[in-house]
């Protein structure tokens, strides 16, 4: 409770105990209320906010206590109260207006009994959603704090119920009435104060605001519920009609719109609408093409031009579509629908540990997660929108430690280390049975899968080795047994078993055929090196291999 309607409640209640102690006024006599107008029409334009008084009136002999509550339906309020009790309760109607589709609402009634008497009151909804809690105030004053648990309740129905006080002072019944929200609905209907009181022959202004940014030209319809301790009229209903005249041409919908799949999150894109006046953005999310509502992913508007939806779960496919909207409330027409479906991205990088490149400067790419921030050796690389990223490193001659760190967008961190080795030259050194090697003077102990051997006369080595010292891509196709590599605009491809091969699209001939020995394949030293540009020198007498990239003149 506000300080504002702590004062409110305190002036009312005194009030009230006043009453209780002077001569007994049942709740026939006294107040007589009168509202001017019995209806409000209301005109603004898009955007603007529009606020005009409501009369209260009290033309009876006693003072009038009223309250506010506001509907977006046409509620029938036909209360119902027990004639011969002598208790008093403020208010005789109790309306919680518009709610939201799910929590909980509360409400206070005060009752007090006439005289010196003490008031010993029950509370009993006769509706399930309804609860309610009996405290005594003073002796002659009891509050009843009524709640309405909505986490049941349907979108856009009207509900009913009713408290029956029973007390030693009689029994009286107080109506209840809710409307749920669709969710989403715009809320442009505001009074103030929400209650008050009036004395014998006075009247009292309640400002009454129509507040319409976001919402479409037309009619609106809400109605004013004014409760009061007026016998005769205990509830009185105005009409509120809201015409909204269009203040501009609606504006043009985000072009280009995307969407990219995260693990429990969608990154949404778009570029800015080219209309004037444009404030923000609408999302509209669907499970099924083509299924968006009118009721947006959130309850306001998106000012920039990114949003992350984490309303939902993986492997399920969402529909997106986004509408801007403008400073008087007009919005664009969808634009086109992209669909997504979410699932963890495991983050990638185009480098391999103990590669060798000539490039001092060397390039790094890869993939990740949308929104993540990448880390490479301390510094923040570029990602895109649709999670590919690059950045570059300047190499010392000899190893460098290549560090990479992925921090997706939910605070998971995915760490990476490569050696890259760097000289104007690769030297490779192997021996014939013997798994060590040398890299540019670098001796790496069991690096080969197995050991080169000589078939036929020829040195055959590992095809993976070689290929990856020298800086080639490489591949492996299974089906076909397949090996290929690729070198600065060089290419081979070869098939185990097959003496037939493929140099830069040409057909060449490779004897000894690429085979498998101890699990893994080896191909001819001499025909792979020098086809991809490199020099080859045998010494005999040690049984070793040198192999210079690029060859040496």
């Amino acid at each position: 409770m506000g300080p504002v309607t702590k004062r409110v409640f305190g002036l009312m209640l005194t009030m009230l105990l006043i009453l209780a102690n002077a001569p007994f006024l049942s709740a026939a006599e006294g107040a007589v209320i009168e509202v001017n107008p019995a209806q409000v029409n209301i005109t603004a334009k898009q955007g603007e906010s529009i606020s005009m008084n409501l009369g209260v009136y009290n033309k009876g002999t006693s003072s009038l206590l009223f309250a506010l509550s506001k509907s977006y339906t046409q509620p029938k309020t036909t209360p119902t109260l027990a004639m011969n009790a002598q208790i008093m309760v403020y208010p005789t109607f109790l309306d919680f207006g518009t709610v939201p589709p799910k929590g909980q609402v509360t409400q206070t009634l005060t009752c007090t009994a006439p005289g010196e008497q003490i008031l010993q009151v029950n509370a009993t909804p006769d509706v399930t959603w309804l609860r309610c809690q009996v405290k005594n105030i003073e002796a002659a004053v009891v509050s009843v704090s009524v709640t309405a648990v909505l986490d049941e309740m349907v979108a856009g129905q009207l509900y009913r119920g009713n408290i029956i006080l029973s007390s030693n002072a009689g029994m009286i019944q107080v109506p209840v009435l809710l409307q749920v929200a669709v969710a989403g609905q715009i809320d442009w209907l505001s009074y103030n104060p929400p209650n008050g009181f009036v004395e014998p022959g006075k009247n009292t202004a309640v400002t009454i605001t129509a507040k319409t940014t976001g919402m479409q030209a037309g009619d609106y319809y809400a109605i004013l519920i004014v409760t009061s301790n007026d016998p005769n009229k205990p509830v009185i209903e105005v009409p509120v009609k809201l015409t909204l005249i269009a203040g501009s041409p609606p504006p043009i919908a985000p072009n280009p719109f995307v969407a990219y799949p995260g693990d429990g999150r969608v990154h949404l894109f778009w570029n800015p609408s080219g209309s004037q006046n444009v404030v923000g953005y609408f999302i509209y999310r669907a499970t099924y093409p083509n299924g968006q509502t009118d009721v947006a992913i959130t309850d306001f508007h998106i000012s920039g031009t990114s949003y992350t939806d984490s309303n939902i779960v993986n492997t399920m496919t969402y529909y997106y579509t986004i509408r801007a909207v403008d400073s008087f409330g007009n919005l664009s027409q969808p634009s086109f629908e992209v669909n997504v479906t979410p699932n963890p991205i495991k983050p990638t990088v185009n480098l391999k540990d103990g590669m060798v490149t000539r490039n001092q400067v060397l390039e790094i790419t890869g993939h990740a997660e949308s929104n993540s921030q990448i880390v490479v050796n301390g510094e923040l690389a570029l990602i895109n929108p649709d999670g590919n990223y690059s950045s570059r490193a300047i190499l010392k001659t000899g190893t460098n430690t290549i560090s990479i760190i992925v921090f997706d967008p939910g605070g998971n961190k995915t760490p990476f280390s490569f050696k890259v080795s760097f000289a104007a030259f690769t030297s490779i050194i192997l021996m014939i049975g013997s798994k060590n090697a040398f890299v540019n003077n670098e001796e790496l102990k069991n690096a080969l899968s197995v050991a080169p051997v000589i078939i036929k006369g020829k040195t055959m080595i590992p095809f993976r080795f070689i290929g990856e010292k020298l800086g080639a891509n490489i591949g492996w196709e299974p089906d076909t047994k397949k090996i290929t590599y690729e070198l600065e605009g060089k290419s081979i491809e070869m098939w185990i078993g097959n003496t037939n091969a493929l140099v830069n699209g040409s057909r060449a001939s490779c004897d000894p055929a690429p085979t498998i020995v101890g699990g893994s394949t080896v191909v001819p030293t001499r025909f792979v090196t020098e086809n991809l540009g490199a020099s080859v020198q045998w010494y005999s007498a040690t049984k070793t291999v040198v192999i210079t990239y690029p060859a040496k003149p």
